[in-house]
């Protein structure tokens, strides 16, 4: 595996933070470091949170969590845009039964394909939505939730 930003990168108060650069696609390029990068959250980077994601040039949040989640710890993230994408079924968007109950009886491969099956239109929305952006994109959601969508 190659050097790249996916290896991680310190941003305080943040759990998980990484890019997807350095990363080998199935057609064998290298992706770009700074493009894209992901994280459990971003509702712990304190008062040099705004800062530290303009320095990054972090210009759109993909924010894939459901709406309780987004209430309860709600991001602050400067300037960027926020793009809601929850990657919950549609008929209960503020509750955890597509992903959560899943995962309680499956694998993460298993729960990344129900994503890709019952979310695809909210993951097409985000990939257009880093295709557009003017700088980087950020990822957020809890755990398993971020690798599909990011």
């Amino acid at each position: 595996m190659s050097a790249g930003d996916h290896l991680g990168i310190d941003l305080p108060g943040v759990r998980n933070a990484r890019g997807v650069g350095g990363l080998r696609t199935v057609y064998g390029r290298i992706v770009k470091n700074g493009r894209v990068f992901r994280s459990a959250g971003l509702h712990r980077l304190g008062d040099e949170g705004p800062a530290a994601l303009s320095a990054l040039d972090i210009t759109t949040v993909l924010d894939l969590r459901s709406g309780e989640e987004v209430r309860r710890a709600p991001d602050e993230v400067g300037a960027a845009e926020v793009v809601q994408l929850s990657l919950h079924d549609p008929l209960d968007p503020d509750g955890e039964a597509t992903v959560d109950a899943a995962a309680a009886t499956t694998s993460l491969r298993d729960i990344y394909l129900k994503i890709v099956r019952e979310r695809g239109e909210a993951l097409a929305a985000g990939v257009r939505e880093v295709a557009v952006s003017d700088g980087a994109a950020w990822c957020i959601a809890r755990s398993a939730r971020t690798a599909p969508g990011c």
